[in-house]
This record gives C-alpha cells, sequence and structure tokens, in this order.
C-alpha cells in the first residue's frame, strides 16, 4: 500500500472498526494520525500531513494499520447541537461545488440559477479562486448568496 490513498482508508476502516473508536466521538484518520473532528482543521493545501489540532493535538495514532488512541478528545464546553427533525423551516438548497485548476465562474451562475441559496466551494490548493469566480462571487453574495470556500489554511506556501 501506498502512504497515502489506499493506505488511509485502509486505516481508516480500521480504526472505525475498533472497539476503542466508539466513544472519542467523530474522527479524521488520515497520514497515520487519528483528529478529533471538532478541534480538526485543514492546515495546508500543498502538504500530504495537513490535517492537524493545533490547540489539542492528535488523539492516537495509527501504526502499520492498527489505531492506537493515546488521549481521549477533550469536550468543548459549548458544543452545539442541531437536530434536523426540528427544525421549524425547511433549510435553504445549497450547492457544493468542487474546486480545481482553472475553475471558473460558470458553475456558480449555475448553481445560482438553479436555486442554490448558498454555495460551498471544495478548496483548490491554497484555496485561491480565478478572478472572474471571485467577481461573480461578490455578485451572487449582493444578491443574497453566500459563497464559502472551504479551505482555511494557517500555513502555505505560495510560488
Amino acid at each position: 500500500m501506498s502512504s497515502d490513498g489506499p493506505l488511509n482508508f485502509y486505516e481508516a476502516i480500521r480504526t472505525a472498526i475498533h472497539p476503542k473508536a466508539h466513544d472519542p466521538g467523530a474522527m479524521i484518520a488520515f497520514s497515520d494520525h487519528l483528529v478529533s473532528v471538532f478541534y480538526g482543521t485543514k492546515t495546508n493545501g500543498n502538504t500530504v500531513i495537513t490535517f492537524l489540532a493545533p490547540d489539542q493535538g492528535y488523539i492516537g495514532q495509527s501504526l502499520a494499520g492498527q489505531p492506537y488512541f493515546i488521549y481521549g478528545p477533550s469536550l468543548p464546553k459549548v458544543r452545539h447541537y442541531f437536530n434536523p427533525f426540528r427544525l421549524t423551516h425547511p433549510l435553504p438548497k445549497v450547492a457544493t461545488l468542487y474546486g480545481h485548476e482553472g475553475f471558473d465562474a460558470g458553475p456558480l451562475r449555475a448553481a445560482a440559477a438553479n436555486g442554490a441559496k448558498e454555495i460551498v466551494i471544495t478548496g483548490v490548493g491554497p484555496g485561491g479562486l480565478s478572478t472572474d469566480a471571485t467577481k461573480v462571487a461578490n455578485r451572487l453574495f449582493e444578491q443574497g448568496i453566500v459563497t464559502v470556500a472551504s479551505l482555511r489554511p494557517s500555513r502555505v506556501a505560495y510560488y
């Protein structure tokens, strides 16, 4: 197995079925590390080891496909709870777009024309959009359609 890709998938499955994985809550299993989803963040768009929990640290590690839980997750004092069965109004239509090299404004326009009230663009490397896509996202915002890029790296290399 490779150092990423198939090995990440294998380690994620091994972590999911491990008896100690049922208590810590949702986790990210990536690049031999286990991170609490609540505290985890993508820190760099250009490196493989990018999912970190800067404030909390790793809760475990995977060695040769075997998960080892070092720490339990520290629970936040205020945890938000979302119950979709108690909604008093429908959620807005959200379009999720895959960001990529050469991503232009066409998908943004199409999502808005199809009734999206919010648009999420998955991260493009260090998180940039083309000039045209940025202009269209700003115009859509003026019309009340929120556009969000999902990447928020704390470290990134610019070339």
